[in-house]
């Protein structure tokens, strides 16, 4: 689906053809900077060895240009390697008078999608299969008079990988028992304006399912991003807030017999009037399916955020206002690492909040707005520059735990691989919880992960242990280091 300044909005059909078996699923290729190419690195407020590495891709061919008023349908080749999108339908009434589409998303339901456009109004789009073709029809459901929408995302299944241990067969179940969840079926939408989160279900019919107050400094537009695994097809999670703080909340699947009354609960002492909300998703008699909302974290940091993204089970990214991105552990709020990225000029969307029926309040914050510049692919993160398209992937555990360690962070290195023990030695578990610690790759060996830890703990650990200073030796922490050492080694099975 493309949306256009001029308020236009094409489907296209990609064929599966496109996308080559061989390329990989959960991997975006790049080519990674090499010592000599220093000169194209952006600089970085510190080394990029730890968790995060930088990759610029080859972008060796010009994209077609496409017609922002196409005047028939028909396809339009979109590639050099013979593969072609074809124009399903044109919707040219989702928009207000004189507005342009900002946001547009499909949801879990196929053939729903939604859009916002510049006046923050929202407007539901379903489409229809006819005797001579697709179309679609809108509808507004929000309009930006009531306060106007500047960030919407539809949940979705993430792309990152499921669960290694599963084979194709249990995979395909997976994915079939989270396209029958009734977060699916309920094509959840989130919403923000500059004072309220609202996710709204829309199906079966069109319903507020959860809000709370959101509050910000004026110049910051809201941010807002799903995670959603087909390993927990009944529990998703959304990370979202403006400005310096960062919520994350879980929303659930309860089941209930059909005696009991479904009530919401409210927190009197909250500082959100709804923060914990219990509403039924389906009104037939026989269903006794309800969604939980249910808020688990609340981080506050010093500086502002532009944009955020899950990259995987419990950590994020989030890019603040010096163009700084930040690995975040979504459970702790512990900034692991941080790249400066200003280098790369990312791409700002301020155009889109120029138009003369822009609000004031909305124009103002639109000046550092990226919402098109920023995107996860799985473990990964795709950012738009002004003169390229730059690559930002998490490193392997065995890597990231060899950073830490040589950044002096002793305990912490110790906890990612009694943590890596502890994921490997779980692999029957099929019930995922949000509070688990998956910091391993699922598709490691036992006796591989075993080599690589006793390999960690010869030449990394002795060589911290030996370079202490013994005049700053902390007994304390030396003691909780040799219990975590003795722990590693007693859940390491002898072959």
């Amino acid at each position: 689906m493309t949306a256009y300044s001029s308020g236009r909005i094409a489907v296209w059909q990609i064929p599966a053809s496109v996308l080559s078996e061989k390329s990989g699923q959960d991997t975006i290729m790049g080519r990674q900077y090499a010592p000599d190419d220093e000169s194209d690195i952006p600089e970085t407020s510190q080394r990029n060895d730890g968790g995060l590495n930088s990759i610029q891709l080859n972008c060796n061919y010009a994209p077609q240009e496409v017609s922002l008023t196409p005047k028939k349908r028909g396809s339009v080749s979109f590639s050099n390697n013979g593969g072609y999108g074809r124009l399903l339908c044109i919707v040219d009434d989702a928009h207000g008078v004189g507005h342009s589409i900002g946001l547009c998303c499909f949801t879990t339901v196929s053939s729903l999608a939604a859009c916002v456009d510049t006046g923050g109004s929202v407007f539901q789009l379903k489409f229809t299969q006819g005797l001579v073709g697709m179309k679609g029809e809108s509808i507004c459901f929000f309009s930006g008079s009531h306060g106007e929408i500047c960030a919407m995302e539809a949940l979705g299944l993430n792309a990152s990988k499921t669960n290694g241990h599963f084979d194709s067969k249990q995979l395909d179940d997976q994915l079939k028992e989270a396209k029958q969840s009734i977060l699916n079926s309920s094509a959840l939408l989130a919403l923000a304006s500059f004072t309220k989160l609202i996710i709204v279900q829309l199906r079966p019919r069109v319903q507020v399912s959860h809000w709370q107050v959101l509050k910000g400094p004026p110049a910051f537009l809201p941010f807002l991003n799903w995670y959603w695994s087909a390993d927990s097809p009944d529990n998703a999670f959304i990370a979202f807030g403006r400005g310096s703080v960062v919520y994350i909340m879980q929303v659930s699947k309860i089941s209930q017999s059909d005696n009991t009354s479904v009530t919401s609960l409210r927190l009197n002492d909250s500082p959100f009037p709804d923060s914990s909300t219990l509403l039924r998703s389906n009104t037939s008699k026989n269903s006794g399916n309800r969604l939980g909302f249910r808020l688990l974290y609340s981080f506050s940091f010093e500086q502002n955020f532009l944009n955020l993204k899950w990259i995987s089970f419990n950590q994020l990214i989030v890019v603040n206002e010096c163009e700084q991105l930040h690995l975040l552990n979504s459970i702790t709020g512990e900034m692991l690492e941080t790249i400066d990225i200003s280098n790369i000029h990312l791409r700002l969307n301020s155009d889109l909040f120029k138009f003369p029926k822009i609000s004031e309040a909305l124009a103002v914050a639109g000046v550092r707005a990226c919402m098109h510049s920023i995107t996860a692919y799985g473990s990964q993160l795709l950012i738009l520059g002004e003169t390229g398209l730059y690559l930002i992937a998490l490193r392997t555990w065995n890597e990231s735990v060899i950073f830490l360690l040589r950044r002096k962070q002793l305990q912490l290195g110790l906890n990612y691989m009694e943590a890596a023990l502890k994921s490997i030695t779980s692999v029957n578990q099929t019930n995922v919880s949000y509070f688990s610690n998956e910091t391993v790759d699922n598709d490691y060996s036992e006796s591989l992960l075993y080599n690589q830890i006793l390999t960690i703990l010869h030449d990394e650990v002795l060589h911290v242990l030996s370079s202490q200073n013994d005049e700053n030796d902390n007994w304390i922490s030396a003691s909780s280091v040799i219990e975590s050492i003795f722990r590693i080694a007693c859940m390491i099975k002898k072959p």
